[in-house]
């Protein structure tokens, strides 16, 4: 990784345009996901939010791998759809170089409730999936091992995630983190608040945001790209607006 890597975090809402859940609108947005992919350059790809039918298909990894230039993708499903009765979201880390996948690690569920009785939402599942990749031209240098992460969405239930209740999350989230303590890192994802220090704060080795206060998601910048002292960031960032609810957010980092 001794060249530049441009590394991408993007929920795409289960393939679905903003304020649909109609199936039938997903083509469309899979083309859109395909070219923007491709003009963004992108080397390695985070996604939350990915599309699981009840036999395990995904359009959105089968878009990548046919499509675009990662045609290495490792995916797991995370959660019930949101949308869709019966379908599943999950996380993926998507490649131009194969991934070494280290699996799915779920974060504490505080089971939290919007409304009264089955009608209901109730918090799902949330956590991280990590791979590392390793370019051609490393020489023996270690991998750089990426991490897919999406939070809670706090907000949804009415609640703040820097509450002390929620202390835990963070903690557990970071002590996953300390699995990864060898090579360069980077932590890329859905964090559902603006307030980086709940991770930054936690985490045993030292992290630097990549967003800024770009927004990523309704005006706020809850979408990032998170990397040890191993990389420095290359030119401006992007937040490419799309289909989603989520901007493809996208940073260009090399080894020092």
């Amino acid at each position: 990784m001794s060249r530049a890597v441009r590394v991408g975090t993007w929920n795409v809402r289960e393939g679905l345009p903003d304020r649909s859940c109609a199936p039938e609108d997903r083509p469309a947005a899979m083309r859109e996901f395909a070219k923007l992919v491709n003009e963004a350059a992108v080397d390695v790809l985070a996604v939350q939010e990915m599309d699981f039918d009840p036999a395990g298909r995904s359009m959105v990894r089968d878009t990548l791998r046919s499509a675009t230039a990662l045609e290495h993708v490792y995916a797991e499903p995370l959660s019930p759809s949101a949308y869709l009765p019966g379908h599943r979201s999950g996380l993926a880390i998507a490649s131009r170089v194969p991934v070494l996948a280290h699996g799915l690690d779920l974060l504490p569920n505080p089971r939290l409730r919007n409304g009264p009785g089955p009608a209901g939402m109730v918090s799902y599942d949330k956590g991280l999936i990590a791979g590392t990749v390793r370019c051609a031209d490393q020489d023996g240098a270690a991998g750089l091992t990426v991490v897919s992460l999406h939070a809670l969405p706090f907000r949804r239930f009415g609640r703040q995630p820097e509450e002390p209740e929620f202390s835990r999350i963070w903690q557990a989230l970071a002590d996953l983190l300390h699995n990864y303590r060898d090579g360069p890192l980077v932590v890329a994802g859905d964090f559902n608040t603006r307030h980086r220090a709940l991770v930054l704060d936690a985490a045993e080795r030292s992290l630097s945001r990549a967003i800024g206060d770009l927004p990523t998601h309704r005006g706020q910048p809850t979408d990032d790209v998170l990397y040890t002292d191993e990389l420095v960031q290359r030119a401006e960032p992007q937040v490419i607006r799309n289909f989603s609810d989520h901007g493809l957010f996208v940073v260009e980092l090399a080894r020092r």
